[in-house]
């Protein structure tokens, strides 16, 4: 195996004929030594794929169906022999060998370019370039106010247009019952507003049962699906039926969490290489917000690019790069969510047969305004002339608070893919990530005149660096089923620990998601 790995490091080098030299005693070392079938199928797969890259598909296809006549119920195996027989020609053959890989268990995007294969080698025409897709969800988010991306800041939540909340902000009021009487002093005043400030909220949920449907088409202008150009377009709708909270609860009105997204997209894959794949992608989106007042939300760019280094039959390391640009249509209310983002991310994957465990490091620097927020503080005050009458709610004073959304993320993930029985492909994953935040999470506070209360200049309350430690746990399954369907199931555990704990804002949060889904492609 070792002379085997040589060969590889020759054939990514440019040296071709070294390669080839190589492999070639590499194949006649493992049949004279008798290893293991498996083993020897994988060598002369690297040297099928290397008399591929030199332009001998016939000699390919010939060290392809070794590797099969070794390890005839590995679906890879079998899928790779497909793949070598159509670059030969010999499509009745390729159409076979996908149906063997299908037979096999083989799954994801893999086993849906061999059910084109088998259907026909080497498919033309409209059919062959479109591909129509849909796709409806169902589930129960014990927490919609919070996510990985979006989050709920004194009643403001960060994905959906101001527009639609501005109506519950202003309905809010926070009651309080403060350790010491305004009435007593300027300094007692501040005092009590202070240690008031400091008394955090308890963390709210506000659980929801989302609904999303997902309708998109594709058309593939230029190549073939494993090399070529795509277009395309996605529409999504996002229902979310809300367990409302009371008004005084920092927390979104439902019709904040209704969005509607349209993109268009294009992308494009490259094999330049047997042991490198490249995908770009370029997608353009505009996101409208509520049902009732249905209202322009953001627009903006995500440009992808991602890459994926075969080093050997087992290891690959996988790249990508995102950078995410969004505008805000509404710069009064929403001026402050317009900003971009940039993800890096890069990767180890241990392919064992059925079994890929992978651990990634993920870099975040995202560039975003800071938000503001008012909210009264509300005491229950009985008037001193007369004191036989019911306290009655009355405004004290206003919090002016501000949040920066700007951080940088450092996320070390550790994940795993399996193949199961039944044709069943699931992912399981554990992220532990670290944010911190530019700026200073602030307040102040003006005090009004109520009775015999004095009114209270503004005043600056203690400020903090937000910090985050965030732990995810994530588990899916996918099984594809006839007439083109597909079932998925998903689970999601995401706690977030931070720093912020005031009166206003709870920064620390647990969020659990379930899903299900049925997908329909043409």
């Amino acid at each position: 195996m070792d002379l085997a790995r040589q060969g590889q490091r020759d054939q990514r080098a440019g040296r071709s004929e070294a390669a080839q030299a190589k492999l070639r005693q590499a194949c006649e070392d493992a049949e004279r030594e008798q290893l293991s079938g498996p083993l020897r199928a994988q060598i002369h797969l690297i040297y099928a794929w290397s008399l591929l890259a030199a332009g001998d598909s016939a000699g390919a296809q010939r060290e392809g169906e070794r590797a099969a006549e070794l390890d005839p119920k590995d679906a890879e195996v079998q899928r790779d022999l497909a793949e070598l027989q159509r670059e030969n020609g010999q499509n009745e053959a390729a159409a076979a060998s996908a149906q063997r890989a299908l037979d096999l268990g083989l799954s994801g995007r893999d086993a849906d370019e061999m059910r084109v294969l088998a259907g026909r080698a080497e498919p033309s025409g409209f059919r062959a370039r479109f591909r129509a897709e849909a796709g409806l969800s169902v589930g129960f988010d014990s927490n919609a106010a919070q996510d990985e991306d979006c989050q709920t800041i004194a009643g403001k939540w960060t994905c959906g247009a101001g527009k639609n909340q501005s109506a519950r902000l202003s309905s809010v009021r926070i009651f309080r019952a403060l350790r010491e009487d305004p009435v007593v002093g300027a300094d007692v005043y501040r005092r009590a507003v202070a240690a008031d400030y400091a008394t955090a909220q308890p963390a709210q949920n506000q659980a929801a049962m989302p609904l999303e449907l997902a309708l998109g088409a594709r058309y593939r202008v230029l190549g073939s699906a494993q090399t070529g150009l795509s277009v395309g377009y996605q529409f999504r709708q996002l229902f979310m039926v809300v367990a409302q909270g009371a008004d005084n609860n920092l927390l979104p009105s439902a019709e904040s969490y209704h969005l509607q997204r349209h993109t268009l997209t294009v992308s494009g894959q490259l094999h330049p290489k047997s042991w490198l794949d490249l995908a770009g992608r370029l997608d353009g989106f505009v996101t409208l917000s509520g049902l009732s007042a249905f209202t322009p939300f953001q627009g903006g760019l995500q440009a992808t690019a991602s890459g994926v280094v075969t080093e050997s039959n087992r290891w690959a390391t996988k790249a990508d790069i995102v950078y995410y640009f969004r505008q805000s249509f509404d710069e009064t209310n929403d001026g402050y969510l317009s900003g971009h983002r940039l993800r890096i991310r890069a990767g180890q994957e241990l392919r064992l047969g059925w079994v890929r465990p992978m651990l990634s490091y993920r870099f975040t620097y995202d560039a975003t305004g800071v938000l503001t927020a008012q909210a009264p503080l509300a005491i229950m005050y009985a008037s001193s002339s007369q004191p036989t009458d019911p306290p009655q709610p009355a405004n004290l004073g206003t919090y002016s608070y501000s949040a920066p959304l700007s951080y940088q993320g450092h996320q070390l993930s550790a994940s795993v893919s399996l193949d199961l029985p039944l044709q069943i492909q699931a992912q399981a994953a554990l992220r532990y990530e670290f944010m911190l935040y530019n700026g200073l999470y602030s307040a102040t506070y003006t005090g009004l005149a109520v009775g015999a209360i004095p009114a209270l200049p503004p005043f600056a309350l203690p400020d903090v660096q937000r910090a985050d430690h965030r732990v995810m746990l994530e588990a899916a399954a996918q099984k594809d089923l006839p007439y083109h369907l597909s079932l998925g199931l998903s689970y999601g555990l995401l706690a977030n620990f931070s720093n912020v704990a005031n009166a206003l804002d709870n920064r620390s949060f647990n969020k659990h998601r379930v899903l299900a889904s049925l997908s329909y492609y043409y």
